[in-house]
């Protein structure tokens, strides 16, 4: 494991799927995930507010949801992506989990944190082209993903913290 760049925990989601900043969201489990992390003494920054409890709704009636064949080929464009040298820009993720539901795309990385958000933005943008390409009646250019992501950061603790956020 690379102990010296930082456990960074991704998080985005579909067009118009309620992020997690929102408290209206469906967040409970990741809720309780971060609740372990508190109760365990573990150190993180986050980029976005998140709650203890959310009132668990999905999002608005536009919100988009991935299929499975959608989500098996996001997974595979992920992980081709981020290999060494197959993107200019999102060379070097070292993803270490990836969790794909009908609404969000949920990593686990390590990786500098000065250019993480231009990578995440990258990644966002390729995987959107891609899913356009293969199922272009399904997937609209723009409407893919919500806009921005959820990012927490480990600069410690980051096995204690893999072990939690992984299950």
């Amino acid at each position: 494991m690379n102990i010296q760049k930082p456990l960074i925990h991704i998080l985005w989601t579909t067009f118009d799927t309620l992020p997690v900043w929102d408290k209206n969201g469906n967040w409970d489990e990741f809720a309780k995930k971060y609740q372990i992390l508190k109760e365990n003494k573990i150190d993180f920054t986050t980029s976005h507010k998140h709650y203890s409890k959310y009132n668990n709704q999905i999002g608005k009636p536009t919100t988009r949801f991935l299929s499975d064949k959608a989500i098996i080929k996001l997974e595979a464009d992920i992980l081709n992506l981020t290999k060494p040298n197959a993107d200019r820009i999102i060379n070097e993720l070292n993803i270490v989990h990836i969790k794909i539901t009908n609404v969000f795309v949920e990593i686990l990385l390590f990786s500098d944190e000065l250019d993480i958000n231009q990578k995440i933005a990258r990644l966002k943008s390729r995987t959107a082209t891609l899913l356009h390409f293969s199922f272009p009646e399904e997937f609209k250019e723009k409407q893919t993903w919500s806009k921005g992501y959820w990012q927490s950061t480990f600069k410690k603790n980051q096995n204690i913290a893999l072990n939690i956020l992984n299950k």
